[in-house]
């Protein structure tokens, strides 16, 4: 996670522990949504485990990019959403 690299370790330390925990509670079959999830990467290493992860942004770019950096078969969706308005 790129942008996570000149970040303070502390920062570091708590993003990996967040995904440590998701990861831990995922069962086979369970889907993800990550709201704001930008390109940096959490939804790449949540679909190692996930069947199926949605990841939803503002940022058209940042989903752009997102979509480049996942692999072919990923099982990520990137979607341009805003989740305040999420019904």
């Amino acid at each position: 996670m790129k942008c996570y690299d000149v970040a303070p370790p502390r920062v570091r330390q708590y993003v990996e522990a967040e995904i440590d925990f998701v990861l831990g509670k995922l069962c086979p079959g369970d889907s993800v949504l990550e709201l704001g999830c930008g390109y940096e990467g959490v939804a790449l290493r949540i679909a190692e485990k996930a069947e199926r992860v949605v990841g939803i942004d503002t940022s058209a770019a940042s989903l752009a990019l997102a979509r480049r950096l996942a692999a072919p078969d990923c099982r990520c969706e990137f979607l341009l959403m805003d989740a305040s308005v999420l019904s």
